[in-house]
């Protein structure tokens, strides 16, 4: 994964969430938002294109977490927003993951 840095994290609502780019995921897992740790997990074997892709997916799911929406949000609705976001985000803005010290 070229150019996709290994670890980072996002502010997410003033909350950081790590990411973390790894191989421990299950093949059929792009990425994953895992709740109790509040981190980001992307697959290892994706282009940086699909990397970008799958951690706006799973940005979404954190935002959605984060402002209380899941509560309210069929798992399969908030599947489908938080794909289209990534979508829509991805064709509308040039991407790239600022360097933060």
């Amino acid at each position: 994964m070229k150019n996709f840095p290994k670890k980072f994290s996002l502010n997410i609502f003033g909350q950081k969430t790590p990411v973390k780019v790894t191989k421990e995921l299950p093949d059929h897992l792009a990425g994953i938002y895992r709740i109790r740790e509040k981190d980001i997990l992307i697959s290892e074997g994706q282009t940086k294109d699909d990397a970008i892709m799958t951690m706006l997916h799973e940005l979404t799911h954190a935002v959605f977490r984060r402002a209380g929406l899941s509560q309210s949000v069929e798992h399969d609705l908030e599947e489908v927003i938080a794909e289209q976001m990534s979508i829509a985000i991805h064709e509308n803005f040039n991407l790239s993951l600022k360097k933060r010290r």
